[in-house]
This record gives C-alpha cells, sequence and structure tokens, in this order.
C-alpha cells in the first residue's frame, strides 16, 4: 500500500510540474534556433530535451527574445532558461542546474578592413562597438568602461550593422556567431576575430528561477548529472558542436 501510495505521489509532483513548468531559451546556434517548422532545435534545446525526459517532465521549449525570458525568468516561478551565462550578478538570481558549454569572447571586424585593429581593451575603447543588448557582453563592456555602443536584439541584427559601417567591431561569442554567419548568408571569412578578451570567457548553463520550487530544482539537477554520467550529454555535443569533451 505504502509503495502504490509512493509511485501515486511520484507521478502527481511529475504532472504537477508539466504544467506548471516554462521552458525559455534565445536563438543562440549552434545551441539553440528555431528550424524551418518554427521548432526549438541545436546543442542546448537537445540536452534540455534530454534533461526533462530523464525527470519525467513534460513541457514545450519556447524561443523568445533573451530580454523577455530573462524577464520572466526573474519574476515568475518554475522558469528554466537557457542557455546563461553565470556570473557572480547572476549567482544568487537563479537556482543552476547544469553547464551547458563555454564561450570565447572576440572583436570582430570586417575582413575588408585592414586599416582596424585594436590590440588591447584599452585601445578598444576608443572604437564603436556593436553589443546584443540586454546580455552579458552588454554589461561586460560597460563595465570596462566602454561608452562608444551601439546595441542590437540578436547577432543577425548585428553583423547587418557592422556591414552596413554603423560601427567598427562586433562584440561576441565565437562559435554563436559564426552558425549565424551561415544562416543569414554571409561568407564565415567577410568577418574575423581581432582581440580576445580571453580573461572573459565564460561558461553557458541552465538556470532555474530563483522563485522555484526547490524540488524542482533538485529534480532538474539529478536529471542533468545522470543525463551527463551516462555519457548522453557527451553524444550531444559530439553531434551538435563536434566536441569530444564532456
Amino acid at each position: 500500500m505504502r509503495l502504490i501510495l509512493f509511485i501515486c505521489l511520484a507521478l502527481f509532483i511529475s504532472n504537477s510540474f508539466a504544467q506548471r513548468i516554462t521552458v525559455l531559451t534565445e536563438e543562440l546556434p549552434p545551441y539553440q534556433y528555431k528550424d524551418e517548422l518554427g521548432d526549438a532545435t541545436g546543442y542546448g534545446v537537445a540536452l534540455m530535451k534530454a534533461i526533462l525526459e530523464q525527470a519525467n517532465i513534460n513541457a514545450n521549449i519556447s524561443v523568445v527574445p533573451w530580454a523577455r525570458g530573462y524577464n520572466q525568468a526573474l519574476k515568475r516561478k518554475n522558469v528554466v532558461l537557457f542557455s546563461m551565462v553565470r556570473t557572480p550578478e547572476r549567482e544568487d538570481l537563479f537556482k543552476w542546474i547544469g553547464e551547458v558549454d563555454q564561450l570565447h569572447y572576440f572583436l570582430y571586424k570586417l575582413s575588408a578592413r585592414k586599416d582596424l585593429s585594436a590590440k588591447s581593451i584599452e585601445e578598444a575603447r576608443n572604437y564603436r562597438i556593436g553589443v546584443t543588448r540586454v546580455s552579458f557582453e552588454h554589461d561586460t563592456l560597460v563595465n570596462l568602461g566602454f561608452s562608444r555602443l551601439t546595441t542590437g536584439i540578436k547577432y543577425a541584427q548585428l553583423i547587418d550593422m557592422l556591414n552596413a559601417n554603423r560601427f567598427d567591431f562586433l562584440f561576441a561569442s565565437q562559435g554563436p556567431l559564426e552558425e549565424v554567419l551561415k544562416e543569414t548568408g554571409y561568407a564565415v571569412d567577410s568577418v574575423e576575430t581581432d582581440l580576445h578578451f580571453e580573461e572573459i570567457d565564460q561558461k553557458l548553463y541552465i538556470a532555474l528561477s530563483k522563485k522555484s520550487d526547490e524540488a524542482l530544482a533538485i529534480k532538474l539537477r539529478n536529471a542533468y548529472q545522470t543525463v551527463a554520467s551516462k555519457g548522453i550529454k557527451s553524444q550531444l555535443k559530439l553531434h551538435w558542436l563536434g566536441k569530444n569533451s564532456p
């Protein structure tokens, strides 16, 4: 009888989470983006789906503008948001589930601009920089004393603006930018890296809103650990990113 009651309770909790959990992400290929049918896909999405399956949680993954998703995760309970850079400023604002991947940040310029180069962060402050709004990248540049900033909603818009000479450099993470270049029809070699901000390379994470039920956080963390320990995460990373690292 106790076993039956336990099973019923577990099913009730799982179904409860399925009804209340919201899973949000942004356009950031190859980690997450919309396919031809408008469905969420990419490495981060595949990893999130594996975690949800392991946790026995049935929830849709919605691709929304970053600012909207971030705002919902700050204000509402039981909201999962990925893939998010884990910074000291954000540490206490969310419950952290698990790591997705690591990002490397560069200043990019048009390859044709052979006259343009920044040898240091101090020198780069003199140039016009394009960056995504309400983002880790924007906050980082502001904190480093950059003031000549032009913001855009996403990388695709910023690439167009770079080609239109709206600014000199685009500040972006390497893998996602190269994927967006391919998707928007620009040649990958139409831009090139100029300055690596090596000291601020960051890891992407899956996060849960701070107001969420702790039982849900534990359930998702356990599911993440199982997906990682079984090698599923490594397999997905190899398939989507061509990486062998865990």
